[in-house]
């Protein structure tokens, strides 16, 4: 398969490109404060969230912290979103970063 110009087009890159298109333009949304746009990213993303904390964690309570915790900071750090990967990537790297925090705590914030 070939796209434009005489390179070939590798398996998958074009459903990565519109994924990261259509990641980008819902952080795009997001930032203009379309509250659809946000149960958007929640109903997609969350329960991978969850399941990630809850995995890591061990604990339900915990990883409903942790997953609100990694929200808060995303919403913080929403403009820094470049959408050189997917949505979901930056956001399990969030959440992971935040359960190690919560683990290495120890501590219920």
């Amino acid at each position: 398969m070939t796209g434009s110009g005489s390179r070939p087009v590798e398996p998958g890159s074009v459903s990565r490109n519109l994924q990261l298109a259509r990641d980008r333009a819902l952080v795009r949304r997001i930032l203009r404060g379309d509250e659809r746009a946000v149960r958007e990213l929640c109903d997609s993303h969350l329960p991978r969230l969850y399941r990630f904390a809850l995995h890591r964690l061990g604990s339900a309570a915990d990883a409903d912290d942790v997953v609100q915790i990694a929200l808060g900071v995303a919403a913080r750090r929403l403009e820094t979103f470049r959408g050189e990967a997917p949505l979901q990537a930056w956001l399990m790297a969030i959440c992971r970063r935040e359960a190690e925090r919560f683990a290495a705590t120890g501590a219920r914030q």
